[in-house]
């Protein structure tokens, strides 16, 4: 008996559901995706015990999430941000029997995706490094960095060069390394300050199990949706200056599970010395989701479902957890891109539905919300629409499109068009029939022009 044949022979009032959702960027946050996933099962099936699990996967909310598991408590440091400029960014005192006491803090948090503002070559990972240092200085001996959600591509090099390393160029000043400069690069020394402090343990949690370079790195998997253009060319200038670091500081991280992870940032802090971990199989140890032997059904779901999911997202992670136990496991996507079919092979879950039918038009999507979610999310949790944000003032519209013809118009003005013949053609059709297409013709001989 299949796990999804399982669940139909249990009865709705002793059902035991699990609702692990992942965040619904630019709409819902983990926590509030749980809470409508809850509304709508307690509608359809009153008398069945629901759990709440919000999770991560290394990506923008972990901190939130590993601080709501382990009654963790905020502080907050000041750092710079991906465009150069100063921000307070927030991070969790935690503690748990694995770690000890440790601080989290989100890669997002200094340098997210939607609050870049600077060219795609010319931001910087400078915060977080920062971010270590005074979350150091504050007495913390343990630091979980999570991955994910960065608006940078430049393999860490401002970490690297605000802990570790001095880049020079060809006349040996320093420079700055971000993405555009990183091969005008021509040697590198230790920084004169880096056995000064005491570097403490670092633990790096990714989102993904990619590479630094190649066809899954960091470039050619996650440039385009950070603005770079020319995705080979950036692959080729990481690989270069991760070869030059690896030689410098003696390590090698290029190929390690997740080094492409925050545009290259698990590459850097791999060579820090840091432990990568799947940011997912850690928030649910912390979440004591260990094992789901005693649930039901699971739900989970994310905004967008594609071939970035099977890289270790968090959603793959319950799929996975989910069938290891033999429990079934229903995916709610904002959008699946991939056939059902595929993705229920490909993420082990029983059933994927998408959460929309189709891509909300440009009015819904910049400017329409709803004040509590759509009725379509209760009875038979399979909903139409979820309740959008506003992200932008004003969505930009598409370009017109030229129509396409299988044969071009020949569009003439009346100055170069040839007169036709008053006299008949040929076979009795006269110049301009209806039933013909025109074709302009030489006048004949004793006709005039």
């Amino acid at each position: 008996m299949t796990s999804e044949m399982a669940l139909k022979t249990v009865p709705a009032r002793g059902l035991r559901v699990l609702l692990a959702p992942d965040s619904f960027k630019g709409s819902l946050d983990a926590p509030a995706a749980a809470r409508h996933m809850a509304e709508g099962i307690r509608n359809a099936l009153p008398d069945a015990r629901v759990t709440q699990v919000p999770i991560a996967d290394g990506g923008e909310g972990t901190a939130a999430v590993v601080a709501a598991a382990c009654g963790g408590c905020w502080h907050a440091v000041d750092v710079t941000d991906a465009n150069g400029q100063l921000v307070r960014m927030p991070f969790a005192a935690c503690e748990s029997a694995a770690l000890g006491a440790f601080a989290i803090f989100d890669v997002a948090a200094v340098a997210g995706l939607p609050d870049a503002m600077a060219a795609p070559g010319a931001r910087t990972t400078r915060g977080v490094g920062q971010a270590i240092r005074g979350i150091a200085a504050q007495g913390f001996a343990t630091i979980v960095v999570g991955l994910g959600g960065s608006s940078t591509n430049d393999a860490g090099a401002g970490l690297l060069a605000e802990l570790a390393l001095d880049f020079l160029d060809a006349a040996g000043g320093r420079i700055d390394p971000v993405l555009d400069n990183l091969a005008s690069i021509r040697s590198l020394r230790p920084r004169a300050d880096a056995g000064r402090w005491q570097a403490p343990r670092l633990v790096a949690l990714t989102d993904v199990t990619s590479p630094l370079c190649g066809r899954l790195g960091a470039s050619m998997i996650f440039g385009a949706q950070k603005g770079v253009t020319d995705l080979a060319q950036a692959d080729e200038v990481l690989g270069e200056f991760a070869a030059r670091c690896e030689l410098a500081l003696g390590r090698h991280a290029a190929q390690a599970q997740g080094a492409g992870a925050a545009g290259g940032l698990g590459f850097a802090l791999r060579l820090l010395g840091a432990q990568l971990l799947p940011g997912g199989s850690f928030i649910l140890d912390a979440a004591g989701l260990a094992t789901v032997a005693g649930y039901d059904w699971i739900l989970t779901g994310e905004g967008r479902s594609d071939r970035q999911t099977l890289l270790g997202k968090g959603p793959a992670l319950i799929a996975a957890l989910g069938r290891r136990h033999g429990v079934p496991v229903t995916l709610l996507s904002g959008r699946l891109p991939m056939a059902r079919c595929c993705a229920r092979r490909s993420t082990a879950a029983s059933r994927c539905r998408p959460v929309l039918r189709r891509w909300p038009g440009r009015s819904r999507r910049a400017g329409h919300c709803w004040k509590r979610p759509p009725r379509s999310w209760h009875g038979s949790m399979r909903p139409r629409a979820v309740p959008f944000r506003r992200t932008t003032s004003r969505m930009p519209r598409p370009a017109p499109q030229p129509q396409r013809h299988a044969v071009p118009p020949v569009r003439r003005s009346a100055a170069t068009m040839p007169r036709a013949c008053s006299r008949p053609a040929r076979h009795g059709a006269p110049p301009h029939s209806p039933h013909l297409p025109y074709s302009p013709r030489l006048p004949r001989p004793g006709c005039p022009a």
